[in-house]
């Protein structure tokens, strides 16, 4: 097994963990990038980190491209994944935000314009003639029979 670091410092960190779990003749800890170095034999799997916050952030895609090309030995059968996690997506991915001074007096939405008041007629500024009779009241007048209509003096 190869574990490739490009950090020296987690390189040796990972040397020595290795060495005190007693697996060095088991894992190899190389040091570099995995595009630059060369292991001793092509590998059936590659196990990476995880890619970033989006895929492919990192250039991962460039990275496993190459890995795959130049590290790993051809898949025992047609469909078999040869590496872990075999794929990545990301479903939405923020474009920009806003600076600290938009979030502390965040736009408002612009109010609708009110619509007009319509010029009302009311009863008092029309002739009694012209007055509109109100709601449910009887059209012949107070106090008149069904069938009578009041008559004006």
């Amino acid at each position: 097994m190869y574990a490739i670091e490009g950090n020296a410092e987690a390189a040796a960190k990972a040397r020595s963990e290795v060495a005190a779990r007693g697996f060095q003749g088991r894992i190899e800890v190389i040091e570099g990038h995995s595009t630059r170095v060369d292991l001793p034999q092509r590998v059936d799997l590659l196990v990476h980190e995880i890619l970033g916050e989006v895929a492919s952030i990192e250039g991962a895609a460039h990275v496993l491209r190459d890995a795959r090309a130049r590290l790993l030995a051809p898949p025992p059968l047609p469909g078999v994944r040869t590496s872990i996690p075999a794929w990545a997506a990301s479903f939405i991915c923020p474009c920009e935000l806003p600076d600290a001074d938009y979030w502390s007096c965040p736009p408002r939405p612009r109010p609708r314009p009110r619509p007009r008041p319509r010029p009302l007629q009311h009863a008092r500024s029309c002739s009694p003639a012209t007055a509109p009779a109100p709601r449910g009241a009887d059209p012949a007048g107070p106090g008149a029979r069904a069938g009578q209509r009041s008559r004006s003096p």
